[in-house]
């Protein structure tokens, strides 16, 4: 395969601009802590495909559904 390389520069900030990033991180260091709560169990979920069967290797939104499963699965046990 073929990849390109990802080309940056690098631009120095002139004096007395402010970093809006560093602002909004300060701002963001005060957040409330809430606790998700489970409201519905559910066995099964229907994914559909247009014209065909969605091939979990290939489509994303069945890729996502299965990784989310994974990740949930392993969050949510105890080891």
């Amino acid at each position: 395969m073929d990849f390109k390389k990802a080309e940056k520069t690098s631009t120095p900030i002139p004096e007395g601009e402010i970093d809006v990033d560093q602002e909004e991180d300060q701002e963001n260091k005060h957040l409330d802590v809430t606790i998700l709560e489970e409201k519905f169990e559910f066995e099964n979920i229907m994914i559909w495909g247009h014209e065909s069967q969605p091939d979990p290797l290939a489509d994303p939104y069945t890729r996502g559904i299965l990784e989310w499963i994974d990740f949930s699965t392993l969050i949510h046990s105890y080891e």
